[in-house]
């Protein structure tokens, strides 16, 4: 059996971010560093101004405002990698030094373990659950040996593309209509080629009837390029944020945001807090369809962690035109590429008597 190659330094430190929640790739990770390219000895505050100029002198093609920068600061407060230094003057200033960082770490290892504990928690009770299946009984019952009245299923576990797909469709959008609430968390790529343009559609399709529609997807499409190109055409995925802008103008709720960490969470479709789909692994794919009835306590769970994530997340619909998030390659992002032509047909429409 072949061992498996040492990891360099600078791999053990990504392996130990992404496992923290914090991504190397994120854009709070680009202003802190940002931050320690000009940081003295000992640390002094800096203000907005000067945190915007070491990011632009690094990457100076990119469009980043200072409004972003302060956006990315309060995130940066929130995480206490930072703090402020005079919270009293109408001129903040920050700073940041080896004991922010220290207490902003050891938040995110909290909060990380945590929901890992609650993620394991969830899984050996539907493990157990699984296994305490009788067979026999529910043999009986299909073959209606049972003359009792039969309740509906609460649960079902899907094996294979097909079923997720089918299953969802059918439980989670078909189902959306007038003050749903749809929520899609999507971790995964991969196992769905072929079927994200069906998956768009139904989309938009649960907004049209009148649900709120949340999905939320992680900062690792912005360099799934190769996925994509083989997965979705470029102009199916433009199509989908023309519509879906145009469905926000017309006063639907529907958002795309990015999670710009790769934080261990859930990944589902949900409707209200009555009906969840979820993807236990992704080779073989295997999911779950289970109903509130079944175990509410993971569907409240999921959607805790979801609605926590949401908050963090930035629209991808709100500005299409200048969706940079700071990530390294940006520039040559099959996802972004799409969004800077769909707020090119935003803005031609707009213009358009």
């Amino acid at each position: 059996m072949e061992r498996s190659p040492a990891l360099s330094s600078s791999q053990k430190l990504e392996r130990s971010l992404r496992q923290l929640g914090f991504d190397q790739d994120t854009r709070a990770l680009s202003v802190l560093r940002a931050m320690m390219r000009i940081q003295s000895t000992p640390p002094r505050s800096l203000d907005i101004a000067e945190i915007h100029d070491s990011l632009m002198h690094v990457e100076p093609g990119t469009a980043l405002s200072k409004a972003w920068v302060r956006k990315v600061m309060q995130q940066l407060l929130d995480m206490q990698m930072i703090r402020v230094e005079n919270e009293s003057d109408s001129r903040r200033k920050y700073i940041s030094d080896v004991d922010t960082i220290v207490a902003g770490l050891e938040q995110l290892k909290g909060q990380t373990l945590t929901d890992l504990e609650k993620h394991r928690r969830a899984l050996k009770d539907e493990l157990d659950r699984l296994s305490a299946i009788n067979l026999g009984d529910l043999a009986r019952s299909i073959t209606g040996e049972i003359v009792s009245k039969i309740e509906q299923p609460s649960s079902k576990l899907l094996k294979g593309l097909e079923a997720y797909r089918d299953f969802t469709n059918t439980e989670i959008y078909a189902r959306a209509g007038p003050g749903d609430v749809v929520r899609l968390a999507q971790l995964w790529l991969k196992p769905f080629t072929g079927s994200i343009t069906e998956r768009i559609e139904h989309i938009l399709g649960a907004a049209e009837r009148g649900a709120d529609v949340r999905y939320r997807i992680t900062a690792g499409i912005l360099s799934a390029n190769d996925f994509l190109t083989a997965s979705v055409r470029k102009d199916k995925l433009v199509e989908f944020f023309v519509r879906a802008s145009a469905q926000r103008q017309k006063g639907m709720n529907i958002d795309v945001r990015i999670h710009p960490a790769r934080t261990p969470t859930y990944h589902f479709s949900s409707l209200n807090e009555d009906s969840m789909v979820m993807l236990l692994s992704e080779d073989p794919l295997t999911a779950m369809w289970l109903s509130r009835k079944f175990n509410p306590d993971l569907i409240q769970t999921a959607i805790a962690s979801f609605d926590r994530t949401w908050s963090q997340s930035i629209s991808v619909l709100d500005n299409p035109g200048q969706l940079a998030l700071g990530v390294s390659g940006s520039e040559s992002s099959y996802f972004l590429s799409a969004m800077k032509e769909a707020a090119t047909k935003i803005a031609d429409r707009g213009k358009k008597p």
